[in-house]
């Protein structure tokens, strides 16, 4: 992945949370990084490393084919 497919990783988990009405906090949480971290991400200070990319794909993977509310609480499934 190059640091421009990451730019725009970044920039399509920012919308979804946008239009999900989800905060920073709510995003790391569940990806399992801190809120600082996801803030600079959004920010462009700094690029996920292979472990955030991996969560981040995983993440939007799940968010289109569940409710965004279930997937921040675990969702049905525990994940």
């Amino acid at each position: 992945m190059l640091i421009g497919d990451i730019s725009e990783l970044v920039r399509q988990l920012q919308d979804y949370r946008q239009k999900a009405g989800l905060s920073q906090g709510d995003i790391a949480w569940k990806l399992g990084f801190a809120l600082p971290t996801v803030s600079r991400w959004e920010r462009g200070i700094c690029t996920p490393d292979l472990r955030a990319v991996g969560a981040i794909v995983d993440f939007l993977r799940r968010a289109d084919s569940h409710d965004e509310k279930a997937l921040i609480r675990g969702g049905a499934d525990g994940a």
